[in-house]
């Protein structure tokens, strides 16, 4: 964001602007900035002309960097670093403001515009910390949308009956959204025709946006806040709705326990349909381990498929199980997709490999292992410009951020995101 040249110009340009008209007023121009981060707008403030600023910033490491930043540009005297949140900060000669400010700027926006709470913070800000009368850089927004047909992305929206050879092991749930950047489901999957005339109703709270489709002139009432009761969305990410439902992967998984023979199953996957198909396929005894929060929802897939008490959850860690755990008998088969919900990234499902490891010992000498092997792919990528822009920028604006605060808040071993 600090490299985008573009955009911090046009801040400049509307930060110069309500300055601008502040003085023509013939008044004194005291700047709130929510949100600081680094101090850059608050900066271009005090360099637009105005005589005093205060940043409000609740985050402390980067509060402290700001302070440090704004020293080191020489606009200590000018500008008040404030480590609170906005709706916290008070007014007054005891309080964290003097007088209440006359322009106020931020950057508290995100991809759905309003998700990190610019609506409250704005009202808050207007209602106790701004005189009348007063300016904003940005003032107004506009959010565009537009309608999307993708058999992927709908695959990512909730989970979806899974069948093998006829049999439905999943019932479908009712529908329901959760806030995501850029794409958003509508209510139902709708067929559409070319030069149909549609209509997109957009409904919003505080935080979040969703949306309905109406179709020609009708007018519906708007559609209440869709709301998550099956809890799934709070623990599975969208692509992991994909993955569950991609029917050539679970054909994969199922292909593989057909080839096992009858015996005692443990499955080392967090919210693994593995554990249903091998009890559909015959297995003796299923005994899933649970490493984080997913068992309400392994209980409820268990549930909807009348195997409650046919599989057994194990809340404990790999390394704590013992023989007494899995009845005396050892394992005939140790399975997993693998999935963990606490993996951020692709090496992170190696921990398959560890718990595979700390069950040696409760392991028939036969035992089957799926999957048995794992390769890890990778490529030398030279960047030119792009990856350059994760870095912490040593100067913006002509305002400089200081080369030891870019050495402190870089991560030394933190591989990038390949969506940069």
């Amino acid at each position: 964001m600090l490299h985008d040249h573009d955009r911090n110009k046009k801040y400049y340009e509307g930060i110069r602007a309500a300055v601008a008209r502040v003085k023509a007023r013939g008044e004194r121009v005291v700047v709130l900035d929510i949100g600081t981060g680094t101090g850059l707008l608050s900066m271009m403030a005090i360099t637009a002309g105005a005589d005093f600023c205060y940043a409000v910033e609740v985050f402390k490491p980067m509060a402290e960097a700001a302070q440090c930043i704004v020293e080191k540009n020489g606009f200590s005297d000018k500008i008040k670093i404030i480590n609170k949140h906005s709706t916290d900060v008070t007014v007054g000669p005891d309080g964290d403001m003097q007088v209440k400010a006359n322009v106020l700027i931020t950057e508290l926006f995100d991809t759905e515009l309003i998700g990190e709470g610019a609506l409250p913070s704005y009202e808050h800000a207007h209602q106790n910390l701004m005189q009348e009368r007063c300016e904003a850089v940005p003032h107004r927004a506009t959010v565009y949308a537009r309608l999307v047909e993708s058999e992927l992305l709908w695959s990512w929206a909730q989970l979806q009956p899974v069948e093998v050879e006829g049999a439905r092991l999943v019932p479908p749930p009712a529908w329901r959204d959760h806030w995501m950047q850029s794409v958003y489901f509508l209510p139902v999957e709708s067929q559409v025709t070319e030069g149909e005339e549609l209509s997109l109703m957009v409904c919003h709270d505080d935080y979040s946006l969703w949306y309905s489709l109406q179709r020609g002139s009708q007018t519906e009432a708007p559609p209440s806040r869709p709301c998550c009761t099956c809890q799934a969305h709070l623990v599975w990410t969208r692509p992991r709705f994909g993955e569950l439902n991609d029917r050539r992967r679970t054909e994969s998984y199922v292909s593989a326990l057909r080839s096992v023979k009858d015996g005692v199953c443990l499955s080392v996957s967090d919210g693994s349909l593995l554990p249903v198909f091998a009890h559909m396929l015959g297995a003796k005894k299923v005994r899933r381990f649970h490493l984080t929060d997913t068992v309400h929802l392994s209980l409820q897939v268990l549930e909807a498929n009348s195997m409650k008490g046919r599989v057994e959850l194990l809340e404990i860690r790999p390394e704590q199980l013992t023989s007494n755990d899995v009845g005396g008998e050892q394992i005939s088969v140790l399975m997993g997709e693998p999935y963990f919900s606490t993996s951020l990234l692709p090496w992170h499902s190696l921990f398959f490999w560890y718990c595979r490891t700390a069950l040696a010992g409760l392991l028939r000498p036969d035992a089957s292992i799926l999957p048995r092997s794992a390769s890890l792919h990778m490529v030398a990528v030279e960047f030119q410009v792009r990856l350059l822009r994760l870095l912490i920028t040593t100067n913006c604006m002509s305002l400089g951020c200081g080369r030891n605060h870019r050495e402190n808040l870089l991560p030394r071993h933190s591989p990038a995101p390949t969506d940069v």
